[in-house]
């Protein structure tokens, strides 16, 4: 190789790697930019994430582009892309899933069915959404533990949004003995609900009777709380209904517990 062909060369390299150099410099500079800028928006914050976290790849392209054409490798790269062609599908079929996601993700972020924060039951996981990746929906249960939903599960399953309406209903199984009185049954309870402010009383408060045995009948309790209330007031109403009844003697279900308790809203 002549003196001068290497030194064309040499600085080819150079000023290739310089240009990698200041691609990634760039991308994470435009990536604080992009992030600084969007805050300002109105874009809901799991667009805004997912917009910030395609920056930097995108011009990390650009620079990779860039050294293609200074180095002389458009042929080269023109090439590299023919033999790629022949390997698309199987390189499509072992990457399906993964571009079902994303593309799942994509439309996620379009249609909006949930926010970051929002409490919801996805793909049979609940807990609070925290962030729509390209790949996963992650999701905060309420055991302390992260979970990794793939979009395309989120997307193709029921997603029920608790905080879309600010308010959930406790519904409450509670088993009586046959010779209970009702009404007296169902005034105690209104009388506790009534007594507890977290509990609402527009809907109205129901007490209800759902099922009768030979030994038992049962009773439901339906009364709306606030999600941020849902726990605390459902724990706290199931306490004092065995303490009511209890108190008042209402007997029991021969064959089981006075009360079954579910903690589980309809």
């Amino acid at each position: 190789m002549e003196l001068g062909t290497f030194w064309s060369v040499a600085l080819r390299v150079l000023y290739a790697i310089g240009i990698l150099f200041a691609a990634n410099v760039v991308g994470g500079w435009a990536t604080g930019m992009a992030a600084m800028l969007l805050d300002r928006t109105k874009l809901d914050p799991l667009v805004r994430r997912m917009l910030v976290r395609l920056v930097r790849p995108l011009v990390l392209l650009l620079g990779i582009a860039a050294v293609l054409h200074i180095l002389a490798l458009d042929s080269v790269s023109t090439a590299i892309a023919a033999m790629l062609g022949g390997a698309t599908l199987a390189i499509g079929l072992a990457l399906r899933s993964y571009l079902s996601d994303a593309a799942a993700g994509a439309l996620l972020l379009s249609n909006r069915p949930f926010s970051a924060g929002d409490i919801v039951t996805v793909n049979g996981v609940n807990g609070t959404i925290v962030d729509i990746g390209v790949f996963w929906t992650r999701v905060a249960d309420f055991d302390g533990n992260t979970r990794f939903v793939p979009n395309s599960k989120v997307a193709s399953n029921v997603i029920e949004n608790i905080s879309l309406k600010g308010t959930r209903r406790i519904n409450e199984p509670i088993g009586l003995g046959r010779s209970a009185d009702i009404a007296q049954v169902r005034a105690l309870i209104l009388a506790r609900v009534e007594a507890d402010a977290r509990l609402l009383a527009d809907p109205a408060p129901a007490v209800v009777v759902t099922k009768i045995r030979d030994d038992a009948v049962e009773i439901a309790v339906r009364v709306w709380t606030t999600n941020a209330d849902f726990g605390a007031a459902g724990a706290d109403l199931r306490e004092n209904i065995l303490a009511d009844l209890a108190t008042h003697d209402i007997p029991a279900p021969r064959a089981g517990l006075a009360v079954a308790l579910s903690g589980s809203a309809s």
